[in-house]
């Protein structure tokens, strides 16, 4: 770890005593203790640990859930008893010994900690009857409680002992009906830290409710009355599983799923949503070994092993995925969930991080929030005018008066609710400022703002961004001296870190996009009428000169723009020079086989045609000065890649989903299929039909000129602000990447860099495979620091490392480097500091906020991951049910036609009827069979079909006996794939067909043709 840098693991010692959790151990009974004998090497990354009879396990920090310090020197002054040194077993292995005296540790210490073990199940045996009653004394004043206050109050002493503290850290790990970990990822140095949240007793009761009516032979009568409604669902789900043959025949793609509509409805009561809670919670919260979701036992045992059909073979022993995909095909057959429902965000909401995000049911304040933040952006619009993009107080609203306490602050002055107070409070880091809940009324920036008159700003980004939070620029000055400008949009001209806004936006951390609709930071009316670039003309500057090495020269600059000119990404490569893109430069090494998808952005390059398009940029000023910041760009790119710097060769595609956004289905329904009602009412026909899915597979940036440009500027800027953060001693948040990690067949890995595009900076797709298993992770420092993958250095060029600035409206992290930035150019300038800009945040308050938003960013990046690979198997699926159903050739390879001028790819309708529709599914997919309308009830002989969809995968990987590659001309999505021929070579193209596609479990299975 850099000096700085924010741990995930704790750091361990020789002769710790810790507890082992690893993917896949079981979450009750706990692992052995075990001590600590080897640290990690240079020729071993890994801890080596014994247990009390004598196995070594390698393990990582990251698998430690509870320490003891110095365990081995503490127990090593204890006399052992007459029966103590017999107590290791016969079956102790040979090299035991070995460890322990390279160790420089005692052979008798395992059976120092055989004892220990005993010690804490004699106290856990001594005070069981007190612990049963832990809960209940904790919950009446608290909402958590710590492993050290618990012993504490358990064993009635002041200073716990290790085996007290292990006792009670795994007595609540056992009993997750009433306690949950608050963390499963980061463990305090010190373990007595650790905090358990306590679950709420209307929520304990609720599950003592379940274990009553599902345990046992014979349900209970509210069990039965709700498995009676079931099995009526499940045959209507069953009679409509059918393919609308005749439609299909006729071209009518888009059937809606709405025949439900003349059933009788079928009303859930107040006991049946219980039920259907506990199914959906089965389903989708997050499962880890130390956090095991406790209503998966209940309604796999108690309630779908009673439902004919969804059965799972011995659910007791079944897999927790298996467990939760049968609870989500219930919940999508009995009509609670729409048929295509993603449950990414529910189900890798791990720790609560994602529980700001709305209309999930995931929390209870989210709702709550985003209902207040409309309120306060209301009485933003009352305080302000727009006018011809300039904010002007108004008169029509006055500021409330600040307050010390913010207790007082939040409770008498903001009107939040109550869930949305209390989350506030707890997790919320306040600047050392007075608490107000006024606007920025006038903008203490302002004298200090420059003009950049009528200079053209480009705000370059795709046509369906939400979000237009950065423009580039570029001016040659009087004294020949030539400066590319990045404008960032200007949040905090309005917001200042103590108003409730700024609040609920630390409590996101950060945006999140997903196909089907998205959940902003700041409220979208906000971002669209006050804050994106072209609607304000407030930004913040980053300005620099680019020499033959490096950056020579930098402002920051509170500024004004005034000519804004927004075009899109294709717009701009018509008009850019492609010779430097990977692919069409003639310097690419040909000792690795271009991948088809820069085969296929190459084809797209070479039918551009300017001449056709009805968008094309014309203007001569326009184009010569976006052809000037490429360049100055790409001389940029080359100081980096000189420094080592370089992106990989990754496919990437994009996927929509039309109409955007989607509604929200009912959290609580009142009766089946309530969601048809709300597709309906959102949908331009007024019908409850399937989504259209768009996929579009060459979205890698990489691949085009402007992509490319854009992101070289963002670099530019974000190195300015880390120099000016590092030379002025701002408190700041620095990310970095260490080098290569050392281990067997790292030479080879590193020599595998020797593969750099020296024109584009792009390490071929085979060479990058090559050190992907050496390749650090990006750190976040309190200091500058190195960052290996873009070539910056610390100690050469322009230096002082690397940090984020560049979107205020969409991360929090970035906001809070506006403040921190605008503070120290006031300072500079020898201006007053109002309230907004004076000690917004400490040094110490910068560390926290950094920690919590970077782990809330890193899960939000995987949630829309998951949502992006769900919504592209959904496509894969519909467009092979297409051609299985007998689809014309031009459907199967080129969709239906886009109902919207501002999405481009491949549109793929959906043909089944009824909640479970057609499935394709493999003869070895481990699947539940009797899901869905299978293959043969709908598929039409060969001779009907067309030609066949077929992907060209590239090999990647094997993994436990299965080989993975990725549909290389499908923007990269990963499948299992079945060959003819074993032992393919990483790097081997095969042609493939689709097997099985399941989009809800994420499983793609093709097989070579």
């Amino acid at each position: 770890m850099s000096r700085g840098g924010f741990a995930r693991g704790p750091v361990l010692r020789v002769g710790d005593l810790l507890q082992l959790r690893r993917a896949g151990s079981s979450g009750g009974a706990g692992s052995a203790a075990c001590v600590v004998v080897r640290e990690p090497c240079d020729s071993d990354p890994f801890f080596t640990s014994l247990t009390p009879q004598g196995h070594s396990l390698r393990h990582s920090a990251n698998d430690i859930r509870f320490v003891v310090r110095g365990w081995s020197t503490k127990v090593q002054k204890q006399q052992l008893g007459a029966d103590d040194s017999i107590r290791r077993s016969p079956k102790v292995k040979a090299d035991s010994t070995g460890l322990l005296a390279h160790a420089q540790l005692p052979d008798s210490l395992l059976a120092h900690l055989a004892r220990f073990e005993e010690v804490v199940e004699q106290n856990l045996f001594s005070r069981a009857t007190r612990a049963r009653q832990m809960h209940a004394h904790f919950i009446t004043h608290s909402h958590s409680v710590s492993v050290s206050d618990s012993a504490k109050w358990l064993f009635s002493v002041d200073t716990p002992s290790p085996a007290e503290l292990y006792a009670v850290y795994s007595f609540m790990l056992k009993n997750p009906k009433h306690f949950s970990l608050a963390s499963d990822r980061i463990v305090p140095e010190d373990s007595s830290a650790l905090l358990f949240d306590l679950i709420p007793e209307e929520e304990v009761s609720n599950i003592s409710w379940l274990e009553s009516q599902t345990r046992g032979s014979q349900p209970g009568d509210a069990l039965v009355k709700f498995l009676e409604k079931v099995q009526i669902l499940l045959k209507r789900a069953r009679e409509l599983s059918v393919i609308d043959v005749e439609a299909l025949s006729a071209g009518n793609f888009l059937t809606p799923r709405n025949s439900l509509d003349n059933s009788d409805p079928v009303h859930f009561s107040d006991t049946d949503k219980k039920f259907i809670k506990a199914i959906r919670i089965a389903a989708c919260q997050p499962f880890s070994s130390l956090n095991p979701n406790i209503y998966l036992d209940i309604v796999s045992q108690g309630i779908l092993s009673r439902i004919e059909k969804t059965k799972i073979s011995s659910p007791g022993a079944a897999s927790a995925n298996a467990k939760r995909s049968a609870a989500i095909r219930l919940l999508k057959d009995i009509g609670v969930l729409t048929p295509w429902e993603n449950t990414s965000i529910e189900s890798l909401n791990t720790n609560g991080l994602l529980a700001g995000i709305p209309n999930h049911g995931m929390s209870t304040w989210a709702d709550s929030a985003k209902v207040d933040s409309e309120i306060w952006v209301d009485r933003c619009f009352d305080e302000f005018e727009v006018n011809d993009s300039e904010l002007h107080p108004s008169n029509r609203s006055e500021p409330i008066a600040s307050s010390h306490n913010i207790n007082d602050a939040l409770k008498a002055k903001v009107p939040l609710s109550d869930p949305l107070l209390e989350v506030i409070r707890d997790k919320v880091v306040f600047p050392s400022i007075p608490i107000s809940d006024s606007f920025v009324r006038h903008d203490p920036m302002n004298p200090l703002r420059h003009d950049f008159g009528q200079m053209p700003v480009f705000v370059i980004d795709s046509p369906t961004a939400q979000e237009l939070d950065d423009g580039i620029s570029v001016e040659h000055t009087a004294s020949n001296e030539t400066w590319v400008h990045i404008h960032i949009a200007d949040p905090t001209s309005v917001l200042p870190p103590t108003h409730p806004l700024s609040s609920i936006a630390q409590l996101r951390a950060s945006s999140m996009y997903l196909p089907e609709r998205h959940y902003p930071m700041l409220p979208d009316s906000m971002s669209d009428r006050m804050f994106n670039l072209g609607k304000s003309k407030n930004v913040l500057t980053f300005s620099c000169r680019i020499g033959d090495d490096d950056i020579i020269d930098y402002k920051i600059r509170p500024g004004l723009v005034r000519n804004v000119k927004i075009l899109h990404y294709k717009q701009v490569n018509e008009v850019l020079d492609w010779s430097h893109v990977y692919g069409i430069s003639n310097s690419v090494d040909r000792f690795f086989e271009p991948m088809p998808w820069v085969q296929n952005a190459t084809k797209v390059a070479n039918r551009i045609d300017t001449s056709k398009s009805e968008s094309a940029i014309t203007d001569a000023e326009t184009i010569e000065s976006l052809r000037v910041l490429q360049q100055l760009a790409f001389r940029h790119l080359q100081c980096r890649i000189k420094n080592g710097g370089f992106v990989s060769d990754q496919p990437s595609f994009s996927v929509k989903v039309l109409p955007y956004p989607q509604p929200f289905s009912p959290i609580s329904p009142d009766h089946a299929f309530e969601w048809m009602e709300v597709l309906k009412r959102a949908s331009p026909d007024k019908s409850a039909a399937s989504p259209l899915v768009v996929l579009e597979s060459n979205a890698s940036n990489h691949l085009e000129p402007a992509s490319n440009m854009v992101s070289e500027c963002m670099i530019m800027a974000n190195r300015v602000a880390a120099k000016f953060c590092a030379e002025h001693g701002v408190p700041a948040v620095f990310r970095g990447q260490a080098g290569l990690k050392d281990g067997e067949g790292s030479a080879l890995a590193a020599a595998a860099l020797d593969h750099i595009d020296p024109v584009s900076g792009v390490l071929p797709f085979g060479a990058f495979r090559r050190i992907l298993p050496y390749f650090s992770s990006a750190t976040i420092s309190s200091v500058p620091t190195n960052h290996f993958s873009l070539g910056i250095r610390t100690s050469a060029g322009f230096g002082s490392g690397y940090m984020k600035v560049t979107s205020p409206l969409r991360r929090y992290k970035d906001m809070m480097m506006h403040w921190l930035i605008k503070q120290q150019l006031l300072k500079d300038a020898a201006a007053p500091l109002s309230g907004s800009f004076e000690n917004v945040f400490s040094a110490e308050d910068v560390v926290r906020i950094a920690q919590r938003s970077h782990e809330i960013e890193r899960l939000t990046d995987k949630v829309s991951s998951a949502s992006e690979k769900f919504w592209a198997l959904e496509w894969i699926s519909r467009r092979e049910i297409l051609w299985r159903s007998g689809a014309p050739q031009e459907i199967v390879d080129g969709g239906v036609p886009i109902p919207s001028t501002k999405v481009s790819g491949v549109c793929m309708p959906s043909i089944g009827v009824g909640p479970r529709g057609p499935v394709i599914w493999g003869p070895d997919y481990r699947g539940l069979s009797d899901w869905g309308s299978s293959c043969g009830t709908w598929e039409v002989p060969f001779a009907s079909r067309c030609s066949r969809p077929i992907y060209s995968v590239v090999i990647t990987r094997e993994w436990k006996g299965s080989t993975f590659g990725i549909l290389g001309d499908l923007g990269g999505i990963e499948a299992r794939v079945n060959l003819n021929f074993p032992n393919q070579k990483s790097g081997s193209i095969v042609p493939c067909a689709v097997e099985t596609v399941d989009p809800a479990n994420g499983v793609l299975i093709v097989s070579e043709i």
